[in-house]
């Protein structure tokens, strides 16, 4: 009788029902579905943050530099960690105290190489501007034509480019004005891209 009962047990099939499967499948979309909507966010959280950090260290060090600039003497550049750092020039050997991010060309974007990007580096640490987009924007004349410092006619807008990819993310930016030394940001929306 022992015999009997240990083949009929050795010769039982072990495997899920189809009913077990389908409970299986529903749970994982369910836990997809309130999941992964989280993940996202956290995408567009980590580039906020990205860009917070970055304006908050630019913002830190042009003040830096501002203070640096008048305590030698108001000359047309600083010494920043062993870099030399232009300041505007506002005409008649006047010059605003804050960074020159250099002239572009209105409304184009610029992934790297420009005057702008040479300045965060500079000032913020090599590499900083490795992920920024730098679009130059002008109301009105040449900026080193300026008789004034303190028009806030002239900046630069970083715009935040996710691994140097050809999508930049417009709601996620911030802007410099090198003739008040104001950084303004707008991290409103850091997951809306813009293409080229």
């Amino acid at each position: 009788m022992q015999i009997n009962i240990a083949l009929s047990l050795t010769n039982k099939k072990m495997g899920f029902t189809l009913v077990e499967l389908v409970a299986v499948i529903v749970i994982l979309g369910i836990l997809s579905v309130t999941i992964l909507p989280k993940f996202a966010m956290l995408t567009s959280n980590a580039q906020q943050n990205v860009g917070k950090y970055t304006a908050g260290a630019l913002t830190t060090a042009i003040s830096n530099y501002h203070l640096t600039w008048i305590m030698r003497g108001q000359k047309s550049s600083v010494t920043v960690e062993g870099n030399t750092v232009n300041s505007l020039s506002c005409g008649s050997g006047q010059y605003s105290g804050y960074p020159d991010p250099g002239i572009g060309a209105p409304g184009t974007k610029n992934l790297s190489g420009t005057a702008a990007h040479t300045m965060m580096d500079n000032l913020i640490g090599q590499g900083a501007s490795r992920n920024w987009a730098v679009f130059y924007y002008t109301s009105g004349s040449d900026p080193r034509q300026l008789t004034s410092c303190d028009t806030g006619r002239y900046g630069v807008r970083f715009v935040y480019v996710p691994n140097n990819s050809s999508l930049a993310l417009w709601n996620c930016s911030f802007d410099y004005f090198a003739d008040s030394g104001l950084v303004s940001e707008n991290f409103s929306g850091c997951d809306n891209a813009l293409g080229d």
